[in-house]
């Protein structure tokens, strides 16, 4: 079988090709725009969560919450009963 070299397929076609490259685009962008939106409300949330606890703990050690002496970092030592 004798194929003519102009009619040969070189791997992608013309016509899908500007359509992926749009696609691509499309997709690049919609992922930029929520990148900018996400990060920022995900920072001024952790930011908010940990002025909350730091008020919190301010209050409570205010009003004379102390640590027990049994706990490591606000957690209980294991095969503590609570007695």
């Amino acid at each position: 079988v004798n194929k003519d070299s102009s009619s040969s397929s070189s791997g992608f076609s013309m016509i899908l090709l500007p359509t992926l490259l749009f696609k691509f685009t499309i997709v690049m962008c919609v992922k930029f725009a929520t990148d900018i939106v996400v990060f920022p409300l995900l920072w001024l949330y952790r930011l908010a969560r940990m002025c909350k606890r730091k008020v919190l703990r301010g209050i409570g050690n205010l009003f004379g919450g102390k640590k027990k002496e049994d706990d490591i970092n606000g957690s209980k030592i294991n095969g503590d009963g609570g007695l």
